[in-house]
C-alpha cells in the first residue's frame, strides 16, 4: 500500500521502469518512424543518405515493429497490468492524488499504457484480418520484406499458420494476467 504522495509520484512510472531497455528501443523506433517521412526530401540530394533512408525504412516498417510486438508481448503485458492495477488500487482506497497531470512522465507513462493496451488487445485481431486477407501474397518477396516477420519459420501454404503468432501473443498476455 502506498503511504504518501511521493510514493504515488514514483509508482506512477511503472511502465517506464518495468520495460527498461525495451522502452528505450521502442522510443528509438518511434522517433525513427517520425523522422523518416520528415527526412524523405533529403534523399534527393545524397545517394548515401538515400541508401540509409531506404534500409532503415525497410527494416522498420513493418518487420521491426512486428518483431518487437511479438517478442515483447509479455513485457508489455506485465508493465501495462502493473500500471492498471496501481490505478485500480489507488482508486479503490479512495486515493485521487495519483493523477499528476503537471508531470511530463505521467503523460508519457499513461500514453504508453494506452498504446500497449491497444496493441495487445487489437493487435491479434488486426493480424488475423490483415494476414488472412493477404494470404495469396505471403510467398512474394515484397510481402516477406514488409510483413514477413510474423510468418518466419511457419508454413506459408496454410492459412492456419497465422494462428500461431496470434495464439503466442494472447497466451503471453494471459500469462501476465
Amino acid at each position: 500500500m502506498l503511504e504518501s504522495f511521493t510514493d504515488v509520484k514514483y509508482e506512477s512510472s511503472y511502465m517506464i521502469m518495468n520495460l527498461g531497455s525495451l522502452y528505450l528501443v521502442l522510443l528509438v523506433m518511434i522517433v525513427q518512424a517520425i523522422l523518416l517521412p520528415i527526412t524523405k526530401p533529403l534523399t534527393k540530394f545524397s545517394a548515401r543518405f538515400n541508401r540509409w533512408h531506404t534500409s532503415v525504412s525497410e527494416t522498420l516498417f513493418w518487420n521491426g515493429f512486428l518483431r518487437l510486438i511479438l517478442e515483447a508481448a509479455l513485457d508489455f503485458s506485465i508493465a501495462m497490468l502493473i500500471n492498471l492495477n496501481t490505478i485500480y488500487e489507488l482508486n479503490s482506497y479512495g486515493r485521487t492524488d495519483w493523477w499528476l497531470p503537471n508531470l511530463p512522465f505521467f503523460w508519457l507513462n499513461y500514453l504508453t499504457v494506452a498504446l500497449g493496451a491497444f496493441v495487445l488487445f487489437v493487435g491479434p485481431i488486426f493480424m488475423l484480418l490483415f494476414y488472412t486477407c493477404r494470404y495469396k501474397s505471403w510467398t512474394t518477396d515484397h510481402f516477406s520484406q514488409k510483413f514477413g516477420a510474423v510468418l518466419d519459420g511457419l508454413r506459408k501454404d496454410m492459412v492456419a499458420s497465422i494462428f500461431y503468432p496470434i495464439f503466442f501473443m494472447i497466451r503471453r498476455t494471459i500469462f501476465a494476467a
